[in-house]
């Protein structure tokens, strides 16, 4: 996390030699913030792949014998 950071400051340092302090930082907060939706779009279509979780009746009536004592 903190070599993220760094490379962010990193950047942000870089651009501001070019450009105004303002908009450096907004581009490096606009390229954070296009990473993070890519993640996110990632993350979902890989929930959306998981077999959703049991009712708790469904799950009730899984349970072998033996873990309910009889």
């Amino acid at each position: 996390m903190l070599t993220l950071l760094f490379l962010s400051y990193a950047l942000w340092w870089g651009l501001s030699n070019v450009m105004d302090q303002g908009w450096a930082a907004l581009i490096v907060a606009v390229i954070w913030a296009v990473i993070a939706m890519v993640l996110l779009a990632r993350a979902r279509s890989q929930m959306r792949q998981l077999r959703p979780l049991p009712r708790t009746m469904q799950t009730a009536r899984e349970i072998p014998d033996t873990v309910r004592g009889h």
